[in-house]
């Protein structure tokens, strides 16, 4: 129905890509939008809502959950997802997106997943994220993420991985790595 766009009696705008969906099945399925259309709010009179801040790929994933139950989580649209979750308030998504993080943990997204474990305030995949870093600190010294990392935090990288690195000249050649990149930006 929804894809016949039958009996449609909403629209969700994601930065300019309008999606049509039932009321119903969205309140149903999210206490984010059975708050909304319980409310007088200007977007269930107009009959639509804007989401300028939500990427329009995570927008029609879950829609597309609300009316199938599935949901596929991509290393390109797993991020999305996540953070548009918080929002939506889809609990059983946000278990399955975090576990399926979990899963694809690796040396290129590490740093970031545990930068993003910290923002959503998700603890375990921070503490996962983290003992990856610390685990496998002798292969990620050459890392670009690695050199992003703000002072502080490869401050408290060095002092760690000096108790677990394999190599002692490899929390050497971690911070001097470091330090070289994008010095001239460092100064400033």
């Amino acid at each position: 129905m929804r894809v016949n766009q039958k009996f449609c009696d909403f629209y969700l705008d994601a930065n300019g890509e309008v999606i049509c969906v039932h009321k119903l099945a969205l309140a149903v399925a999210s206490d984010y939008f059975a708050a909304m259309f319980k409310s007088d709010m200007k977007e269930t009179r107009e009959g639509n809502v804007k989401f300028e801040e939500v990427d329009a790929i995570a927008v029609k994933a879950l829609v597309s959950y609300v009316y199938s139950r599935i949901i596929t989580f991509t290393e390109n649209n797993v991020e999305a997802i996540w953070s548009a979750l918080d929002l939506f308030q889809f609990v059983w998504v946000k278990e399955q997106c975090e576990e399926f993080l979990k899963l694809s943990l690796s040396n290129k997204n590490c740093f970031r997943m545990r930068r993003l474990a910290d923002v959503r305030s998700c603890q375990m995949l921070y503490d996962l994220s983290h003992k990856y870093i610390m685990d496998h600190f002798d292969d990620l010294i050459h890392e670009k993420d690695l050199f992003l990392l703000p002072f502080e935090e490869i401050r408290e990288l060095v002092k760690k991985a000096q108790h677990s690195v394999k190599f002692a000249d490899n929390v050497y050649r971690a911070s001097m790595n470091w330090v070289k990149h994008d010095l001239q930006k460092k100064k400033s």
